[in-house]
């Protein structure tokens, strides 16, 4: 159990030398949508290091900024992640602070999505409730 901001959720890290497969997702509660669709974010690090996946975008936002972030300068903001979603062009190439590349999938196609990318980085982690995702090792 992680905390981040004033509540303790899951963060599960799994290598991709681990075999874990993502079983369920379901809704998280309170999450927001996205064009009218339940979304899962996927949050990919440049760098292949890192693939942060949350129905929450301000969870993602919490842990790079906690656990990831090494300086100041290397915080990032929920409005700088929103606006780089899908982003590929302009100056940063669609990456916010020169690192972070954002992807929604829809919740029902976020499973494949998300075991799809999984191979390519050195570890991805699932952050939620324990009742909305099951991490199967």
């Amino acid at each position: 159990m992680v905390e981040v901001g004033r509540q303790m959720m899951k963060a599960e890290v799994v290598r991709p030398t681990e075999f874990a497969q993502m079983m369920h997702i379901r809704k998280e509660r309170y999450s927001r949508r996205h064009a009218g669709k339940h979304v899962v974010w996927l949050v990919a690090d440049k760098y292949q290091q890192y693939l942060l996946v949350s129905q929450k975008l301000n969870w993602v936002k919490d842990y790079i900024d906690k656990h990831l972030a090494s300086a100041p300068c290397d915080t990032v903001s929920i409005s700088g992640l929103y606006s780089c979603a899908g982003n590929k062009d302009g100056r940063h190439g669609g990456f916010h602070k020169h690192r972070w590349a954002v992807v929604c999938a829809p919740l029902e196609d976020a499973r494949d999505a998300i075991e799809s990318l999984r191979p390519r980085f050195e570890n991805a982690v699932v952050l939620g409730s324990d009742t909305c995702y099951e991490v199967v090792q």
